[in-house]
């Protein structure tokens, strides 16, 4: 059964502190502290590049696209 509480009752409940104040809450904190513990990680923009580099493949093979189907593969072809 679904809880009639508001999600403002929830956000004020039993998380005080950094969950609602984080200690650095510029936007750019958020990116910083996500290449510090994954320097490799996917960004959108990287993520939307995908497509292309997978039609490329494709075009080299005489196919429409070829799949990244390995992480390694995939990160190497964005330059991570």
């Amino acid at each position: 059964m679904a809880s009639s509480r508001t999600a403002a009752e929830h956000a004020g409940g039993p998380w005080p502190g950094p969950l609602l104040a984080p200690s650095e809450p510029e936007s750019g904190a958020a990116l910083a502290l996500v290449q510090q513990r994954q320097p490799r990680y996917v960004s959108w923009a990287d993520w939307q590049r995908l497509p292309a580099l997978e039609v490329a493949r494709g075009r080299a093979s005489g196919r429409s696209r070829v799949r990244f189907t390995r992480l390694e593969e995939m990160l190497a072809a964005l330059g991570l």
